[in-house]
C-alpha cells in the first residue's frame, strides 16, 4: 500500500511538472500559426557623470518616467565654470602673441633701429678721422702713445657697436622666423583644445537621460560628492525590448529571423499588446527546463529565440511573462 501511495504521488509530480513545463515553456502548434510561450527583457542603464564634483539637485524619483533628453541631475558647475575662464584667457594670449609674430615688429621699433644704425654710423666716421690725425701726430711724437691707443680702440668700439645695430635693424624688418609663427600656432591650438575640454566638462555637469523609460533607482542624492562614473541614478529603457522564448528541434524550419509576430499579455488576452520580429535564433541547442532532472523531459532539445519587440505603450514589463503568436513562413 505505502509502495502505491509513493508511486502516485510520483506521477502526481511528474503530471505537475509536465503541466508547468507546458504552461511556461511550451509551443501550441497549429496549421496556421505557432504560439511560443516566453518572459519579457529589458535593458537597464546606470546613469552618472563623466566629471567629478558635488551633485548640485536630482530632479526625477523612483517611479518617474523621462523623455530622451530630459534634465535628470546637475553637479555644482562653479569649479568649472572659473577653469573655463582661465582657459578663454589663455587663449586670447595665444591669439594676442600669434597675431604679434604674424604681423612682425612695429614700425616704430625699425624706426628706432635705423636711428641707432646712423647714429653709430657718424660715430665711426668720427673716430675714424680722430684716430687717423693721430696715426699721423704719433710719428712726430706730438701726441703720445697712450692717446692713440685710446682712439684705435674707441674706433673698433664703435664699430662693433655699429655692426649689432646693423643687425639689430635686419633681424627687425624681416619679422619673426616661420619656426617662431608655427610654435605660436601650436600654443594656439593647444589653448582651443583646452577651452573646448573645459567647455565639455561644463556641459557633463549636467545629467541628461540617453533613452526615453523610467526611472528604476536613485542611487544618490543632493550634496553628495561623486566621482567621475559613479552611478547616480539607475533607468530601465522602454524601448527596444526582447522576448526571451523557445523553440523545440523540430519546429525550429518553421521559423527564421524576421517573421512578424503578435505579442500578447495575461492582462488583455484578446488583442495584441504589441508587435516585433524574430531578431535572432540560437545555434546552440539547450535542454529545457534546466530544473528538471527527469530523464525523459531533460532529453527534449529547444532552441532559444529573441523577439525585438515594439514597446510604445509601455504595456510589456521586465520578466512578463507573454505568449507570442507567430504566422510561420510558407513551405
Amino acid at each position: 500500500m505505502k509502495k502505491k501511495l509513493i508511486s502516485a504521488v510520483a506521477v502526481l509530480l511528474v503530471l505537475t511538472a509536465g503541466i508547468f513545463i507546458y504552461h511556461r515553456y511550451a509551443v501550441s502548434e497549429t496549421p496556421e500559426q505557432l504560439i511560443l510561450y516566453g518572459n519579457v527583457d529589458t535593458r537597464q542603464v546606470t546613469l552618472g557623470f563623466r566629471v567629478s564634483g558635488r551633485i548640485q539637485e536630482i530632479l526625477v524619483d523612483e517611479g518617474d518616467r523621462i523623455k530622451t533628453g530630459e534634465v535628470i541631475a546637475r553637479l555644482d558647475s562653479a569649479p568649472y565654470r572659473s577653469e573655463l575662464e582661465l582657459a578663454r584667457a589663455k587663449l586670447a594670449e595665444a591669439e594676442a602673441e600669434l597675431t604679434k609674430r604674424r604681423n612682425g615688429n612695429r614700425p616704430e621699433e625699425i624706426a628706432r633701429a635705423r636711428a641707432a644704425v646712423r647714429g653709430f654710423t657718424a660715430a665711426l666716421r668720427n673716430a675714424n678721422a680722430q684716430h687717423k690725425r693721430n696715426e699721423e701726430l704719433v710719428k712726430t711724437q706730438a701726441v703720445a702713445d697712450k692717446e692713440y691707443d685710446e682712439t684705435l680702440a674707441r674706433r673698433d668700439q664703435t664699430a662693433a657697436e655699429l655692426e649689432f645695430a646693423q643687425a639689430q635693424l635686419q633681424l627687425l624688418e624681416r619679422g619673426y622666423r616661420i619656426e617662431e609663427i608655427r610654435a605660436a600656432e601650436a600654443q594656439l591650438a593647444a589653448a582651443q583644445a583646452a577651452v573646448s575640454a573645459r567647455e565639455l566638462d561644463l556641459k557633463d555637469c549636467t545629467l541628461t537621460a540617453p533613452e526615453a523609460g523610467v526611472v528604476q533607482t536613485r542611487i544618490k542624492e543632493p550634496g553628495a560628492i561623486v566621482a567621475a562614473g559613479t552611478g547616480v541614478i539607475t533607468e530601465t529603457l522602454d524601448t527596444p525590448v526582447w522576448i526571451r522564448a523557445y523553440v523545440p528541434e523540430p519546429l525550429l524550419g518553421r521559423i527564421r529571423p524576421g517573421m512578424e509576430v503578435e505579442i500578447y499579455i495575461d492582462s488583455q488576452p484578446d488583442r495584441p499588446a504589441g508587435t516585433g520580429r524574430i531578431g535572432f535564433i540560437s545555434p546552440v541547442a539547450e535542454f529545457t527546463p534546466k530544473s528538471v532532472e527527469t530523464a525523459t523531459l531533460r532529453t527534449d532539445l529547444v532552441y532559444r529565440i529573441r523577439i525585438v519587440a515594439e514597446n510604445g505603450a509601455g504595456n510589456l514589463l521586465q520578466g512578463m511573462p507573454v505568449t507570442v503568436k507567430i504566422v510561420p513562413a510558407e513551405q
